[in-house]
């Protein structure tokens, strides 16, 4: 019902965990937590399910941030007509994780996501964590979990990550445009590569999340034909 979460113990220096089965009864779970020393428990609540919601808001659990979940069909995949200006589009390896890393170090200072609205997390760690993520996901790459980048007179400029969540979706798991880079309709073009990676793969659907106070990348989504279709909201809890 509870899953430790290696990662993130290593990252913040407590013993930390997700829990799974958020129906499953609260006052079990946090016994669950204690029996194993859990001093940081997280965990992903519907928005439509109000009652479960503020169950956890009875326990003690803090609202960190709200994910909203798109997906997009790949029968029509739009044309990149960018294609022949001075960016360059590639799949990457793991030899641009160097790369990959410093685009997030700048992209995600002071992010809006759950680590950063914690009072409890060092917020250089915070930014950290996203850039450790990135640079596993560019180590990790592979047929299943494609790296795309966009450079600039061979210098990388931004990064795409994917992975399949389900033998018909891939997941957009992470990207990033550098500050100096963004606004000029790079974001949209790593989009459109990622749709026709995932069709090429044989995948019928792509997937992406975000905070749902990022307005700015989720016109960009609508404007390509995804759709929101779920949410969830984020809790912390330190015990």
């Amino acid at each position: 019902m509870i899953e430790l979460n290696p990662l993130e113990s290593a990252r913040f220096g407590v013993i930390s965990a997700h829990i799974r089965d958020t129906r499953a009864e609260l006052h079990e779970l946090l016994a669950l937590a204690a029996a194993q020393n859990v001093q940081f428990l997280t965990a992903r609540v519907s928005v439509s399910d109000m009652r479960l919601v503020h169950r956890y808001e009875s326990e003690g659990f803090r609202l960190m941030d709200t994910i909203v979940h798109y997906h997009r069909g790949l029968q029509e995949i739009p044309l990149d007509h960018a294609a022949m200006d001075s960016i360059v589009i590639r799949e990457g390896s793991r030899s641009d994780a160097r790369a990959v890393a410093g685009i997030a170090k700048s992209a995600f200072f002071n992010y809006i996501g759950r680590y950063h609205s914690d009072p409890n997390i060092d917020r250089n760690l915070a930014d950290e964590a996203y850039v450790e993520w990135a640079k596993r996901a560019a180590i990790n790459c592979s047929r299943r979990a494609p790296l795309i980048l966009a450079e600039v007179n061979l210098d990388v400029i931004a990064f795409l990550t994917l992975r399949a969540s389900s033998s018909s979706t891939m997941e957009v798991e992470l990207n990033a445009v550098k500050p100096t880079a963004q606004g000029q309709g790079v974001y949209r073009r790593l989009l459109l590569a990622a749709l026709a990676k995932s069709s090429a793969l044989g995948f019928s659907s792509v997937s992406i999340a975000t905070q749902i106070q990022n307005y700015p990348v989720q016109r960009i989504w609508t404007c390509l034909g995804f759709e929101h279709f779920r949410s969830f909201y984020t809790f912390h809890k330190w015990l």
